[in-house]
């Protein structure tokens, strides 16, 4: 698999094109996963994508799982004159919105009808999704479309993470204000701090009705940020690896960005089998495969991937009964 990746990325070349990009997110799968079977988590994800894939967004360019979402791309194809390209634009700006707003009020019952799942009275019941509308790199090798990237990336994802509880998030710029009425009366209009986007300056963003909450954090300027810390400890990798594969954290306060928190970690410094009396190492992760950010009863939790930071510490020569193990959950509010 990999050896026909690089050889597909040694034949790559890169482009630009204008599209529409959607990213869906499933909430709280996260928290679904930690309490069912590691096999029911896998059925019910591989379920939702199959959705997702054949009946969402049949008509997407390019799809990419992403964990527990998809990355949505249409792309907006210059047609022979003016009028023509900017019917075609209104038409790919109004399947993403539809179909972005059918999957919303679907979701809950997704997996319905799906043979493999009798588990449905504990699967989410709600997706957070976020438009945007740009340019972006897309590359290729051949015929075949490997990925995509770019600030229209970004800027979607960050949407994203804004449409909570649940709901669509749609970019100010995105062209909503091209399509009928009756489907901008289903949003209304915020001015927003967006974390490496419009972090001095507001961004103007249309929010689904009765579906998305904006939090207070995101409604002031991210150049006056406070920063908060959650501290754990822990005598030993031991220790740390014995509180199993995530560990929920509590928050003191809501994160301005929750994408944006880290995982701050300091431990004994060694150098191979041997332990450096008296200094110690630092690492730092960010990203949502080491901190997932859930809501629980309105309070913030940050999940943290344990698991996988103690195989990382034990990969890098670290010894079970070595500490203590410091970490710490740092985050604007």
């Amino acid at each position: 698999m990999y050896s026909e990746l690089a050889t597909l990325l040694e034949a790559s070349r890169g482009d630009s094109e204008i599209i529409v990009c959607g990213f869906v997110d499933v909430r709280g799968f996260s928290v679904f996963s930690e309490n069912v079977e590691s096999v029911e988590a896998a059925l019910y994800i591989k379920s939702v994508y199959l959705r997702l894939m054949n009946e969402y967004f049949a008509d997407a360019d390019f799809l990419k799982p992403t964990g527990d979402g998809l990355l949505v791309i249409w792309r907006v194809e210059q047609a022979a004159t003016k009028a023509a390209t900017e019917k075609a634009l209104k038409r790919r700006l109004g399947t993403a919105v539809r179909i972005s707003l059918k999957l919303i009020s679907d979701f809950p019952t997704i997996t319905k009808g799906d043979p493999m799942i009798n588990f449905h009275d504990v699967v989410p019941q709600a997706v957070g999704i976020g438009l945007a509308r740009g340019a972006a790199c897309r590359l290729t090798a051949g015929d075949e479309v490997l990925d995509y990237s770019g600030g229209t990336l970004n800027l979607a994802a960050r949407l994203m993470d804004l449409a909570r509880p649940r709901g669509l998030v749609v970019d100010g710029s995105f062209g909503l204000e091209l399509l009928p009425a009756v489907v901008q009366a289903k949003f209304t209009t915020h001015r927003v701090y967006i974390r490496s986007v419009a972090e001095s300056e507001p961004r103007v963003i249309w929010t689904q009705v009765d579906a998305v909450t904006i939090p207070p954090t995101a409604l002031r300027p991210l150049d006056r940020l406070t920063w908060k810390e959650v501290k754990k400890e822990y005598a030993s990798l031991r220790e740390l690896a014995a509180l199993g594969p995530r560990f929920r954290i509590q928050l003191p306060s809501h994160p301005l960005v929750p994408s944006d928190a880290e995982l701050r970690v300091t431990h004994p410094a060694y150098i191979g089998s041997r332990l450096k009396k008296g200094y110690s190492q630092f690492r730092k992760h960010s990203g949502r495969q080491w901190l997932t950010y859930e809501e629980e009863a309105g309070k913030p939790v940050m999940i943290v991937e344990y698991g996988k930071l103690a195989k990382d510490l034990r990969d890098s020569g670290h010894r079970p009964g070595w500490g203590p193990i410091v970490v710490r959950v740092v985050y604007a509010e």
